[in-house]
């Protein structure tokens, strides 16, 4: 099925529940869209064996980077109660099991054009190390440009010590790459295109989609600044974490 009409029917089913909830918002709208057209090219891209490995795959990969992986953070961070984070972990989950199977049930296999080859990196046991340490790098960068605009915010709140942070974006890092590393095995085009749409997933995902949604926990202007800080780290670890864990088959067909 054409990728419009996927994105379209996708963009409904994720607006709707936080609509329910939330009510009518532009963000909210431009969030599900956002989620929607990430979730079609990431699914146009990878060849699954079979229509229950490719819904799993893009159920956790949607799951693991719009929900487990901030809530973690969330909490760390003591923006949001632990019980919050669990129900919100849930309802994500079924979120991503039911927008995956409906992606997988509108996607044709074989439609998206003929096969770049691609293979995943070898040395995964040391790469694997190496990019969670450079998530915990680009995290830092980010998060101090933009420390000035959210410095009120956090005042009064018990921030983590570098240490810590360490810690825990080291456990987020091999999370986020464990996202995405099914998608990475069976990736079907080309390198270079697995290296934009991988800098969109965590951009999108990780950052954008989720901090678009209105919330109680923190002001429209602080989840701005940390768009901007998700935004740029999401690119820049996207295209690093592809270009690390994927190389090029060579073949007349490869790019």
């Amino acid at each position: 099925m054409k990728m419009f009409v996927r994105v379209i029917v996708l963009t409904a089913v994720i607006f709707g529940a936080p609509t329910t909830m939330l009510g009518w918002s532009i963000f909210t709208a431009l969030s599900a869209l956002l989620t929607a057209i990430t979730l079609v090219l990431v699914r146009d891209g990878f060849a699954a064996h079979t229509k229950l490995v490719g819904f799993l795959t893009t159920a956790w990969m949607y799951w693991g980077l719009s929900y487990l992986s901030n809530l973690i953070e969330a909490v760390y961070f003591s923006v949001i109660p632990i019980k919050v984070a669990i129900s919100g972990a849930l309802a994500g989950l079924i979120m991503a099991l039911v927008v995956a199977g409906l992606l997988e049930a509108l996607t044709i296999p074989g439609t998206e054009g003929p096969v770049r080859p691609v293979a995943l990196a070898p040395g995964v046991w040391w790469r694997v190390p190496v990019l969670a340490f450079a998530f915990f790098v680009v995290y830092v960068a980010a998060g101090a440009a933009i420390y000035p605009w959210v410095a009120g915010f956090y005042a009064h709140q018990r921030l983590p010590t570098l240490t810590e942070i360490l810690r825990l974006q080291l456990c987020r890092g091999i999370l986020d790459l464990a996202c995405i590393y099914p998608v990475f095995w069976q990736w079907r085009q080309s390198r270079k295109r697995a290296v934009w749409v991988s800098a969109c997933v965590f951009t999108v995902l990780c950052g954008w989609a989720p901090l678009l949604l209105p919330n109680q926990f923190m002001p429209g202007l602080i989840r701005l600044a940390h768009a901007v800080e998700m935004g740029a780290s999401g690119i820049v670890f996207g295209i690093i974490a592809a270009t690390v864990l994927l190389k090029r088959v060579r073949s007349a067909l490869s790019n």
